[in-house]
């Protein structure tokens, strides 16, 4: 299945939103959206995951590395309404501690 991905605006944030899972078949468009995303604003972006209902290791893993690419260039990392079964696996590895987590959008405009 391919995932498809939205790409947006919120204030100082560009919102990534993949749709469908996070897998070994998925993490490259992930990746080749959020460096678009990093070439065309330079800035903050946010992964929005309301629509990501499945994540694997490999998908963690691209989450990871994005994260890497995103503060490498100087912008801030966060994460957005996890579905319930995406934010367990989150906790689980402990990923909730690594990166700010909002529980919605706008979260992330209030907390700077």
């Amino acid at each position: 299945m391919l995932m498809d991905v939205q790409v947006g605006e919120l204030g100082p944030w560009t919102v990534v939103a993949p749709i469908g899972e996070l897998d070994l078949a998925s993490v490259p468009r992930l990746r080749q959206e959020v460096l678009a995303a990093l070439s065309a604003s330079g800035g903050d972006v946010l992964l929005d995951l309301a629509a990501v209902d499945f994540v694997d290791s490999v998908g963690l893993g691209g989450v990871v590395a994005v994260a890497k690419r995103v503060v490498g260039a100087g912008g801030r990392f966060a994460v957005a309404r996890p579905d319930p079964r995406v934010w367990a696996v989150f906790t689980l590895v402990g990923l909730d501690k690594v990166f700010d987590c909002y529980a919605e959008l706008d979260g992330a405009l209030t907390d700077g």
